[in-house]
């Protein structure tokens, strides 16, 4: 992991990084109702869990994705099921 950001970071090509803690210490904000309702984790239903986050500069989704097979998680996935997942970023969402 270390390479990859270090070498991502040093071709520009990553803007920025964050692991997250585990879904113990998170909650969930969500409307029921019309009125909004905090669950304290974990989030024991959850199939699957973003784990961190990584933003990169990328021309197309064909450049995102070849970076993204660089990121250590699409190696090590096999089995323990962790990959990358690949999504641009909303218009007027990041500066």
């Amino acid at each position: 992991m270390g390479e990859f950001v270090a070498e991502g970071f040093k071709s520009g090509v990553l803007k920025d990084t964050a692991g997250l803690k585990g879904t113990a210490e998170g909650l969930r904000v969500r409307s029921s109702g019309g009125k909004l309702q905090v669950t304290d984790g974990p989030f024991t239903e959850a199939k699957e869990v973003v784990g961190g986050l990584v933003i990169i500069d990328a021309a197309d989704m064909d450049e995102a994705v070849r970076i993204a097979s660089l990121h250590p998680a699409a190696h090590i996935g096999d089995g323990i099921g962790w990959g990358v997942e690949v999504r641009p970023i909303a218009d007027g969402c990041h500066q």
